[in-house]
């Protein structure tokens, strides 16, 4: 994540920023613009024209919401760009915000008030689920007439004052739709996996109901059968298989691992190996880890890729960012990662090299049931967490962040190798900690305590 963090400062370049804005009409679209004249404004990761061009475009606000949009997409792309592989190659993209105005506030929501009844630009719908559509041709046409320089996909950002959390990708259309009111860009980078790798969706669920811990009763029934499932529906994708015999990432998987993969025989989820579910199926399917940002259902919220997606998205961004002679170009290499679900007492680091560690810290009020279990009565909507890690190497940097990456607290460890972290959380919110530890300390064993309102937490 620390690598991350540097490529963002290192190459984001925010030009040119909206100064007095006038709202300036080309043919049936209208955009705010800026003291230059212009309808967007970009970050550049690359100098070259050669690049992925995406262009992030708003509907459903006014001009008097664009810094609203801007705010929005602002820090989405932020998060986006912090995600491997698309950090490690950053050079490959850049980024153009169009600030397109909508007559109304707000787009419709499907079965309220304002279906049929909103005057917005590209006339985008929440749907059933997390479903958004939009008029395709409008979109097209709105990002022509704003004459940004290129546009390879387009993100969508929905205004839906509701605070409904959806997103959707067309391929076809080399469109995705996202709601404004939750820019994470884990769920860009879901979207625009899509788009640029074809990767296709790791979570085993249609209608993905929260109240049911994500998975209905007739999700669970479902298996993948291509002698049953219609030509178009027929999973073709690089994340994920349908013959556990015939694993695009065979070659990463240990051969003395047990197939399939299950936590009973495999102590991370993070271990290569042949996870059962996928492509909304329970069985019949199968991928590469147990968490991947193409699952965006499970728990707990992942900021990374699993080996098959990365190696797919680092191959289909390749040519591009190695065409850049300009560009410090990191090639990608799957990170030494371990993620654990939960917090453990003790924890033995398992790689020689920098470790890059990151686990949940309960409660996680979105999770499946069996990862709630907190002692006590339910929480208020704020608890105090506390946190001891002891026997840690020197130099390793311990940090909370949430599900947003937003850094909450850090530390770093001294010669005594103990650290201790207290915050103030929010029952809304998700939360996880990262261990960054120096090479050559494999094998070493790390003690951790949690505490929750100042009551120790068996774990």
């Amino acid at each position: 994540m620390m690598r991350a963090l540097f490529l963002l400062v290192s190459f984001l370049i925010l030009l040119p920023a909206a100064g007095a804005a006038d709202e300036v009409c080309v043919g049936e679209y209208c955009y705010d613009a800026d003291d230059s004249g212009s309808f967007y404004q970009s970050y550049l990761f690359s100098t070259t024209s050669n690049a992925f061009d995406i262009v992030m475009i708003g509907d459903g606000y006014t001009e008097a919401e664009m810094d609203k949009f801007i705010a929005s997409a602002t820090v989405m792309a932020d998060s986006f760009i912090t995600i491997n592989p698309y950090a490690a190659e950053s050079c490959a993209f850049r980024i153009w915000i169009v600030r397109l105005i909508s007559e109304d506030s707000g787009i419709e929501v499907e079965g309220s008030s304002t279906w049929g009844n909103q005057d917005t630009a590209l006339d985008a719908v929440f749907g059933d689920g997390m479903n958004i559509t939009v008029d395709f041709d409008k979109v097209w046409k709105a990002v022509d007439s704003s004459a940004v320089p290129g546009s390879d996909f387009v993100c969508v950002l929905v205004n839906d004052p509701s605070g409904n959390d959806g997103a959707w990708a067309y391929q076809s259309e080399r469109v995705c739709l996202v709601t404004g009111a939750w820019p994470w860009g884990v769920t860009m980078a879901h979207e625009l996996g899509h788009l640029i790798a074809n990767l296709g969706d790791e979570y085993q669920c249609v209608q993905c109901d929260q109240s049911a811990g994500f998975l209905t009763t007739a999700d669970w029934t479902r298996t993948y059968s291509e002698a049953t499932v219609a030509a178009a529906d027929q999973i073709d994708n690089p994340n994920l298989a349908t013959d556990i015999g015939v694993l695009g990432w065979q070659a990463e998987i240990n051969p003395n691992q047990i197939l399939p993969s299950h936590a009973l025989n495999v102590c991370s989820g993070t271990t290569v190996g042949a996870w059962e579910g996928g492509g909304k199926y329970r069985y019949g399917v199968w991928r590469s880890e147990e968490y991947c940002i193409m699952d965006g259902w499970q728990c707990p919220s992942e900021d990374h890729f699993c080996y098959a997606c990365s190696s797919a998205l680092a191959a289909a961004i390749l040519p591009c960012a190695t065409a850049f002679p300009d560009c410090a170009y990191i090639p990608f290499k799957a990170p030494r990662l371990l993620r654990a679900r939960s917090l453990p007492p003790e924890l033995r680091i398992p790689f020689a090299e920098d470790t890059h560690i990151e686990i949940d810290i309960p409660p996680c009020w979105t999770c499946i049931p069996d990862s709630t279990d907190v002692p006590g009565p339910p929480l208020p909507e704020t608890y105090g967490v506390g946190i001891v890690i002891q026997n840690l190497p020197e130099g390793t940097r311990v940090a909370v962040y949430t599900s947003m990456l937003d850094l909450v607290a850090e530390q770093v460890a001294s010669a005594n190798g103990s650290v201790e972290i207290t915050f103030e959380a929010d029952t809304l919110k998700r939360y996880f900690l990262t261990l960054d530890i120096p090479a050559g300390n494999e094998g070493m064993l790390v003690n951790t305590m949690l505490s929750i309102n100042g009551a120790q937490v068996d774990l």
